[in-house]
């Protein structure tokens, strides 16, 4: 976690009371629009605003997917590699991150990633894990947390990790804000809604007209949750009763280009709402007469979140590029700016009662910043670190990639300090293990192949560059190792490993396609690819020739040989095909979910993932899903080992398991 615990600061009981005057929530931003300020300085009436035009929403184009199938629960139990699903027995990687927020006594703080929220103590030790995915999530109290995805939002309690209440939304969600006091939730929808929520759970929402035709981008209550600012992409703000009405009390264009932030504050014995938005400037407003008294100006980067300080001497803003601004917020001078993230700071939350912050950034950096030192105390860059590619060996352990051509070896069932690999250069791309496990095949993005003896893990000579070719995402071992085949874009390559013979590139024949998979048969040495197109080829050494073997109307994500000569699988993303020797069409079945990829099982079965993951016989063409343990990222790979006992997944957002087979699969 965090390099280093930060220190508590003890505050006068006379400012800890201030504390209570006024709230302290900043919002997201995207975009970038003009430094020029706004026509109107002053907030006008709602019965003078003119609502700009609605924009129009492209209607998307119709896809094939599965029919919704209820997933699985799972529970987490907490170990040294991070939060573990039930039967899996180790991870590598958190999650990509998506938002950060302090609990109201600000001793704790939840991160929320891909995977699921994190919850930490202060000094950064790891509490619980809830399986939350979440892009917003914000706590009621020490004990209840609120997450938004894109569709629903969630209750859940903190100490049982334990989901207390679900409500789904009409439309698509963008921002939420929270009044933990009385435990409202503020809710923005993409179509410029806003809806409320009350801590009763028999209670429907009450819902905020649009008023603007344009999206809602930014919420904030005021620090005593009688009024909720509300802005909109069209660059517009409008002030409502907490508690629902027609209208707000007042709609006025308050930027240039969408409004990205709002906080409220007590500077100068004067309440003021701060709009930051896309125009890379901010402005402070009197909430009683709607005037501008205050210009705080950015550094030429769309601001992305707002907070004042507890004592309503600073306005703390973020921006496009990463940096923490400091602006005096009485005058608005900016007193200092801090690079802290390479990107842009996604959300900024003020500790309460303290001096810390923590900022989450597109760079996947969690920072826990120093108001008063007025620079990064820690930093956490361990979230959604790529894993490109990963294999399981025979004897357990674990093989996989990151950024920058790194290797690294690792046996999670027998402990230690893993163990990196030298030899790439370019991120590497694919990893496969010889069938019996005596060989082990890498290559790189720019085309370096590599091969390793997996007893001593040096090189073993073969080193093969194609120049060009980046990325071979599909590499296997023919027959006794003597033959590995790669494919990439419209061509099939092919080495001989005993003579170390590098032979023609094989080029696809008429109405050539992208290559999306590859088997080779074991027995025969025949090489089965899946085309982009939906064709299912199989080519041989002996008279190197395709052959079609079928066509489905989807892509072919995956190919899989059935062993003694059973056939042929075919995944797309709504079903898998079986095809025998002597039928002119396969056999499909439906799948539960979009499917990516898939592996044979020593029973016969085939496990196949995506959003989510199953296994399927297909002798009956039944399936059964099981449990998830990737949150919402989508899984790339999945491999079994010989005996069927091993299962290793890997998801989109870096993050790796290895589940003990005989406990999960039914």
């Amino acid at each position: 976690m965090f390099s280093k615990a930060s220190s508590a600061w003890k505050l006068p009981l006379g400012l800890l009371v201030a504390l209570l005057m006024f709230g302290l929530w900043g919002c997201n931003a995207q975009g970038k629009a003009s430094t020029q300020p706004p026509a109107s300085p002053t907030i006008t009436p709602t019965a003078t605003a003119t609502p700009r035009p609605p924009t129009p929403t492209p209607t998307p184009s119709p896809t094939a997917t599965p029919t919704p199938v209820a997933t699985p629960t799972v529970a987490y139990r907490l170990s040294p590699q991070g939060p573990l699903p039930e039967h899996a027995i180790a991870r590598v990687g958190k999650g990509i991150l998506q938002d950060a927020v302090w609990s109201p006594s600000g001793q704790r703080y939840a991160v929320a990633t891909s995977l699921g929220t994190y919850i930490y103590e202060r000094q950064g030790t790891l509490v619980t894990f809830l399986p939350a995915v979440a892009r917003h999530v914000r706590f009621l109290n020490e004990e209840t947390l609120v997450a938004l995805t894109d569709d629903a939002l969630t209750w859940w309690n903190v100490a049982e990790a334990q989901r207390l209440r679900e409500q789904a939304l009409p439309a698509a969600a963008t921002v939420m804000d929270v009044f933990p006091e009385e435990g409202r939730v503020a809710v923005g929808l993409e179509d410029g809604r806003v809806l409320l929520f009350a801590a009763n759970a028999e209670e429907a929402p009450v819902t905020l007209a649009p008023v603007t035709g344009a999206a809602v981008t930014a919420l904030a209550y005021s620090p005593q949750g009688t009024v909720l600012a509300v802005g909109y992409a069209n660059g517009q703000a409008a002030l409502w009763p907490s508690g629902g009405a027609e209208a707000p009390n007042r709609l006025w264009d308050a930027h240039n280009g969408k409004v990205t932030a709002l906080a409220f504050g007590t500077v100068r014995l004067n309440t003021l709402l701060a709009t930051g938005g896309a125009d890379s400037v901010a402005y402070g407003w009197d909430v009683r007469t709607g005037e501008r008294l205050v210009t705080y100006l950015g550094r030429g980067n769309p601001i992305t979140a707002l907070a004042f300080t507890w004592q309503g001497d600073l306005l703390i803003g973020a921006d496009a590029q990463g940096g923490v601004l400091f602006w005096d917020a009485g005058n608005g001078i900016l007193g200092q700016y801090v690079a802290t993230h390479k990107g842009a700071i996604r959300s900024m939350q003020i500790q309460p009662f303290g001096l810390l912050a923590l900022t989450v950034g597109a760079d996947g950096k969690l920072v826990l910043f120093s108001l008063a030192a007025r620079g990064p105390i820690s930093e956490d860059d361990t979230y959604g670190v790529p894993i490109p590619a990963a294999a399981l060996l025979p004897d357990g352990t674990v093989l996989y990639a990151q950024e920058g051509g790194n290797l690294v070896l690792w046996n999670p069932e027998q402990g230690g300090v893993p163990r990196n690999l030298n030899g790439h250069k370019a991120t590497v791309h694919a990893i496969v293990v010889a069938p019996d496990g005596q060989m082990v095949a890498t290559t790189d993005a720019d085309g370096l192949i590599l091969i390793w003896d997996p007893t001593t893990w040096f090189q073993v000579g073969h080193r093969f560059h194609q120049a060009g070719v980046f990325p071979m995402k599909n590499l296997a071992f023919g027959p006794g190792n003597r033959y590995l085949f790669g494919a990439a874009w419209v061509t099939l390559y092919y080495w001989d490993l005993e003579s170390q013979t590098t032979y023609p590139e094989i080029a696809m024949p008429e109405q050539p396609t992208l290559i999306q998979a590859m088997d080779v048969d074991q027995q025969n040495g025949q090489v089965i690819l899946g085309l982009d197109d939906g064709r299912v080829l199989t080519w041989t050494v002996e008279d190197k020739t395709f052959t079609q073997v079928f066509q489905v109307e989807e892509q072919v994500r995956d190919v899989a040989f059935l062993p003694q000569g059973q056939g042929i699988l075919a995944l797309t993303a709504t079903r898998l095909y079986h095809w025998t020797p002597g039928q002119q069409e396969p056999r499909g079945f439906s799948l539960p979910l979009s499917a990516q990829v898939m592996t044979l099982l020593p029973d016969g079965r085939v496990l196949f993932g995506g959003q989510g993951w199953g296994v399927l016989d297909p002798a009956t063409g039944q399936w059964q899903l099981l449990p998830p343990g990737h949150g919402s990222a989508q899984i790339t790979y999945i491999q079994a080992n010989r005996e069927g006992t091993r299962i290793l997944t890997l998801a989109e957002d870096g993050s790796l398991l290895i589940w003990d087979a005989t406990q999960l699969l039914p």
